[in-house]
């Protein structure tokens, strides 16, 4: 494989006014991307780093962002960022935005993610998320709105359908950027697969078609050799990693650089020392954020996730998960250098 065809795939991408410096982009995911994950990711390399999901109804009606700004907080140390919001009413959409943007730091986001693919059933059972997929002229109605009150680009994030025997990302995609969409990003799956089964590039492919927007392909892109896949299968503009950057921020860096240099079968791993360091990093911004009795709770899923598959550390796990004081924490992750 030449060098050259690896590295053309990576590349600054436009959305609307915005530039990324790269198309190696970071999924917002409930729980999995607060600020001190975003954080370590930008500087690992992401491209664009985006909020949790948001309440658009929420801030319309809480007349305020202080409910919601745990999930809504930025940092200028992560920049690029968007703010994702979901709801299904287009009036929610018109106010949420607003508020956002007559908030001091808030309305220095990079851009507004609109979530049209979350399949949780608490979502979906609204209408939001993506049962929005089954309602085109409700979704349309929504990224107008978005549109006409952000001062920034929209970006809409859906999937392959609702389920098998409606897969319409094509058509979405279409109506997406009619309704004035900078990017789209399709994930490979129904809504019915939830996050089990393959993930299906071939739609991702038809979606790249039939605009002329950016689209970003997401599902299943674990590893770098997966991500040259996806980008040779679907010649979609960039790619967005989830669930695989969950414990290992370290992809970002390893497909940036291993797909630049054509170093396609050698594992770029972090030592020990390394991942104790952002763990540690890791916690400290939690605690920062929300104090250190909800960060140690919120840490444990993360140190399981940071844990997976290392070798000689399951007591180390066990012992974390008990842990509710930093400096108890500490100590045991001190532990894990000397294994």
């Amino acid at each position: 494989m030449e060098i050259e065809k690896v590295a053309s795939w990576i590349k600054p991408i436009t959305i609307g006014n915005l530039t990324l410096a790269n198309n190696i982009l970071f999924a917002p995911m409930a729980g999995g991307s607060e600020l001190a994950f975003r954080k370590i990711c930008h500087r690992m390399g992401a491209g664009l780093v985006c909020t949790e999901l948001v309440t658009a109804r929420g801030i319309r009606y809480q007349k305020s962002i202080e409910k919601n700004y745990r999930y809504l907080e930025i940092s200028p140390d992560e920049f690029p960022i968007a703010i994702q919001l979901f709801g299904s009413e287009t009036l929610d959409f018109e106010i949420a935005i607003k508020t956002i943007f007559e908030h001091p730091l808030l309305s220095q986001c990079s851009a507004i993610d609109i979530n049209m693919g979350c399949p949780a059933p608490k979502v979906v059972k609204t209408g939001a998320g993506s049962a929005l997929m089954k309602n085109l002229p409700l979704a349309s109605s929504i990224i107008v709105a978005a549109v006409k009150a952000s001062p920034v680009p929209v970006t809409v994030k859906f999937r392959k359908g609702w389920n098998e025997e409606t897969a319409n990302a094509p058509e979405f995609a279409r109506m997406c950027e009619e309704s004035g969409a900078s990017l789209i990003a399709v994930h490979g799956r129904t809504t019915r697969q939830m996050y089990s089964g393959k993930a299906d590039w071939d739609i991702i492919r038809k979606a790249k078609e039939v605009v002329k927007i950016p689209v970003i392909g997401n599902g299943d892109v674990m590893s770098p050799q997966t991500a040259l896949e996806m980008f040779e299968q679907t010649k979609v503009d960039g790619i967005m990693i989830g669930r695989a950057a969950l414990g290992n921020p370290w992809i970002f860096k390893n497909i940036l650089s291993t797909l630049g240099k054509d170093l396609l079968n050698t594992s770029l791993q972090p030592s020990l020392n390394e991942r104790v360091e952002i763990m540690k990093e890791h916690l400290y911004g939690s605690i920062e954020q929300m104090g250190e009795t909800t960060a140690m709770k919120e840490m444990r899923k993360h140190f399981t996730w940071y844990l997976k598959g290392v070798h000689g550390t399951s007591h180390i796990r066990q012992q974390l998960m008990t842990c509710t004081r930093k400096e108890e924490t500490l100590g045991i992750l001190d532990l894990l250098v000397q294994i």
